[in-house]
């Protein structure tokens, strides 16, 4: 099962990297046809929003996300749940600090697709 895991967020890792956010190969693969994501920002959005959203921005604007402290739970057969805390850096300093949430379901055999994600940020002392 922990390898299980760590495959999983190995792929939630993917989606923090500029070159995997922009390319629509991976992001078609990897967002289930029904995901829906209740973003950090307090918007809703599904595969078709967030593959426009991220496809759209420049290459050399996209900020690197860091990742932490996951915890990964296996909620049946086929579905496994990812929680941690994201942020990225501005001078050496992590700013958006943000708690999520990801529910990856097995849709053949060997292939996991994030169905849900939610972002909710955390407010930093």
């Amino acid at each position: 099962m922990q390898e299980l895991f760590r495959q999983i967020i190995h792929l939630e890792k993917k989606l923090h990297h500029p070159e995997h956010r922009q390319n629509r190969l991976f992001l078609t693969a990897t967002l289930h046809d029904d995901f829906l994501e209740f973003g950090r920002s307090g918007f809703t959005t599904n595969k078709a929003q967030t593959l426009q959203d991220l496809l759209g921005v420049e290459p050399n604007s996209v900020s690197m996300i860091h990742s932490e402290n996951y915890v990964s739970v296996l909620l049946k057969p086929g579905v496994i749940l990812v929680t941690y805390q994201s942020y990225q850096l501005k001078n050496q300093e992590r700013i958006k600090l943000t708690n999520r949430s990801s529910v990856w379901v097995e849709t053949r055999s060997t292939d996991w697709q994030l169905r849900f994600h939610q972002g909710t940020p955390v407010a930093i002392d």
